[in-house]
C-alpha cells in the first residue's frame, strides 16, 4: 500500500472512531448521518460553554461526516434506509432521544422548572415523527418560549432528527405565531450582508422601520405596552457560519492541485453567487489543515450604541483542508 492510500485509510479509520461506527463494515448514508447527529449533539460547543476544546472536537466530528459521505452521489431516502439502522448493532447502544434531552437541558440552564417543562413538552412533540403539529399547541406559550424554540430549530437543524417537510411545517407554524406576537424574521443572504445598502425597510402596523440586517436581534418600541422584535437569521451555505461577534467562518476542502490551477496566484472561495474572496497562494502553508484569517474584511461589527454604524468590520476566518 502506497503512502497516500495509507493516509486515506487512517483518515477513514479516525473518522469512523469519532462517529462511533464499526470499522470493518460498509455503512449506508443513513447510518453515517444517524451517528453524526449523535456525535454532534454530544460534542456541540454550546453544550460545553464554547470552550476551545469542544469547538475543536465539534469541528473534527463535522470533518469526519464530510469525509465519510463524500463518496455518496445520491443521499439515500431515510425511509428506504431506516431498516439498515435496525440491522446495525451499534444503533442499539445509542439512544438519540436521551442524548438530545441532555443537550437541550444544557441550553436551558437558568430557566425556571415550569418553563423547562413547558419547552420539553413542545420539543418532544416536534421530535415525535408521528405527532401532528398544530398552531394550537403554542397558544399558551409566551413570546420568549416561542423564540427559544424557533432559534433552537433554526440553529441546530442539521443535527436534529427531523425531516425537511417537518422542519418546514414547524417553522411555518412558529412564524405564524410570532407574526401575531409582533415578531418579524428576516433571512438575509451573504450578499445582502455585504451590500453597501444593507438596511432593510419594513412596514408594520402602518409604521416604517429601518433594519440593519447584520444585527441578530433588534427591539423597537411600538407603544407603552408593546414592542416589535426583529430577528435576522441569515440564509447560509452549510460550509459557512457566523459567530456571535459577527466573524464569518468558512470550512473549505480542496485538492492540492486545485491551488496550482488558478488563473491568478490566488485561491478563490465562492461565498455566494456574486460574493467571493481571494486568498494569495503565498499566504498558505504546505500542510493539510490550517486557519487563515482575513482581518476586517467581513460584515459590519455589531455596535449596540449606534446600530447603523458600519465603520468597523469583522474578520473572515477560513478553515482550510488541503487534500494531498
Amino acid at each position: 500500500m502506497d503512502t497516500e492510500s495509507l493516509k486515506i485509510k487512517n483518515k477513514i479509520k479516525t473518522a469512523k472512531q469519532l462517529l462511533g461506527l464499526t470499522q470493518n463494515k460498509k455503512h449506508t448514508f443513513y447510518e453515517i448521518k444517524k451517528h453524526y447527529r449523535i456525535a454532534a449533539l454530544k460534542n456541540h460547543p454550546d453544550k460545553h460553554f464554547n470552550s476551545d476544546e469542544s469547538t475543536a472536537k465539534f469541528k473534527e466530528v463535522n470533518e469526519a461526516y464530510v469525509l465519510l459521505t463524500s463518496d455518496f452521489e445520491n443521499k439515500y431516502d431515510e425511509e428506504e434506509t431506516a431498516q439498515d439502522c435496525k440491522e446495525d448493532d451499534n444503533c442499539n447502544k445509542y439512544k438519540y432521544g436521551d442524548i438530545f434531552s441532555a443537550f437541550i437541558s444544557s441550553l436551558m440552564v437558568g430557566l425556571s422548572n415550569t418553563k423547562i417543562a413547558e419547552l420539553n413538552v413542545i420539543l418532544t412533540a416536534v421530535m415525535d415523527k408521528c405527532k401532528t403539529l398544530t398552531t394550537g399547541m403554542f397558544d399558551n406559550m409566551d413570546k420568549s418560549s416561542i423564540l427559544f424554540i424557533y432559534d433552537l430549530i433554526m440553529k441546530y437543524y442539521t443535527i436534529l432528527d427531523i425531516s425537511d417537510e417537518r422542519f418546514d411545517g414547524i417553522i411555518k407554524i412558529l412564524k405564524t405565531k410570532m407574526k401575531i406576537d409582533d415578531v418579524i424574521i428576516l433571512n438575509p443572504t451573504i450578499s445582502d450582508l455585504f451590500d453597501d445598502n444593507n438596511i432593510q425597510v419594513i412596514e408594520h402596523e402602518k409604521k416604517t422601520y429601518y433594519i440593519p440586517i447584520w444585527h441578530t436581534e433588534l427591539y423597537f418600541d411600538m407603544n407603552e405596552q408593546r414592542e416589535l422584535i426583529v430577528k435576522c437569521i441569515p440564509k447560509l451555505p452549510e460550509y459557512i457560519y457566523i459567530d456571535e461577534l459577527n466573524n464569518i467562518h468558512i470550512d473549505v476542502r480542496t485538492r492540492v492541485e486545485n491551488l496550482f490551477n488558478q488563473p491568478t496566484c490566488a485561491f478563490t472561495i465562492v461565498m455566494y453567487d456574486n460574493i467571493s474572496i481571494d486568498i494569495p497562494i503565498c499566504d498558505m502553508e504546505f500542510k493539510t489543515h490550517q486557519t487563515i484569517t482575513l482581518h476586517k474584511r467581513g460584515i459590519p461589527m455589531i455596535n449596540t450604541e449606534n446600530v447603523y454604524d458600519i465603520s468597523e468590520r469583522m474578520d473572515i476566518i477560513v478553515n482550510l483542508e488541503i487534500i494531498l
